[in-house]
């Protein structure tokens, strides 16, 4: 598996911090980091596949990811993404007890992502530059900048925190991102669209257009899209028999989970392993 190193996105390795802005995102293979990454999804959607789970990204979609965790994209949309990248080698001058923040902010199955609202999103992604262009101006280590590096920072994870709890309060966004993270929670059960539509307070009507316009697909669609990825994980790193796999991930038989795997990567799910091995 690759791992992306320290060297190749940091100017120096005693820098705490490095940038890399994606457009789009195209890092389709699973890989691991030297560093740990603070991702702002600045426009698009996409599943991200973090330690094998399935999770729906959009645009304001905040998360840390670990250098321990291992991941990659898959694009319904075009993503663009903002990765703030921060060596675990380098200490902190001025911030101290971070781990609570970090906490906020790790992806969990149980909870919905935190996410900006728009105005939030792009103030985040402003102060980000601002630190890119602290280090762009060969720094001297001086107290002044770092500190200056950590204030900035510092304003980025408060604004993040702050929109969280103000974003709540848009119901129809709430609900349909709660929507979308229990069919990631649940894309191996066979779904009862109509109990979702009253768990959710939304008619069939509005679940279908909000998740059609979100990713691009019908919720059915979509669902199948979810259980294809988990699928493909599974074939890629187990043994486990081809029925298996696709009764595991929600399919009523192995011939429709072939189909749909075919309709959404072109290949096989026999041929997917042989190639893959």
């Amino acid at each position: 598996m690759e791992r992306l190193t320290i060297k190749q996105f940091f100017n120096h390795e005693c820098d705490l911090f490095a940038f890399d802005y994606t457009d789009p995102e195209i890092n389709d293979r699973e890989h691991t980091h030297e560093f740990d990454e603070l991702v702002i999804v600045d426009e698009g959607y996409g599943v991200h596949v973090l330690n094998g789970s399935l999770y729906f990204i959009q645009e304001g979609d905040v998360f840390l990811v670990r250098k321990t965790d291992r991941h990659f994209y898959n694009e319904l949309g075009t993503l663009k993404l903002m990765n703030i990248l921060i060596n675990p080698n380098v200490s902190f001058r001025y911030l101290r007890d971070l781990d609570f923040i970090w906490q906020q902010l790790l992806v969990k199955q149980d909870l919905p992502f935190i996410w900006l609202m728009n105005k939030d999103k792009e103030v985040c992604i402003k102060l980000a530059k601002e630190i890119g262009q602290v280090y762009s101006q060969n720094m001297s280590n001086e107290m002044s900048e770092l500190l200056q590096i950590e204030m900035l920072f510092m304003q980025i994870i408060s604004t993040i925190l702050t929109s969280q709890k103000m974003s709540q309060k848009n119901s129809t966004q709430y609900k349909i991102r709660n929507l979308l993270r229990y069919l990631q929670q649940n894309y191996f059960e066979q779904i009862d669209w109509q109990n979702v539509s009253d768990r959710f307070f939304m008619s069939g009507k509005t679940i279908n257009r909000q998740i059609k316009d979100l990713t691009g697909l019908s919720p059915v669609n979509y669902l199948n899209r979810l259980r294809v990825l988990a699928g493909r994980d599974r074939l890629r790193q187990s043994d486990d028999l081809i029925t298996e796999i696709s009764l595991s991930c929600g399919f009523s038989n192995s011939d429709y989970f072939a189909k749909c795997y075919r309709k959404n990567f072109g290949i096989s799910p026999s041929d997917e392993r042989k190639f893959f091995s």
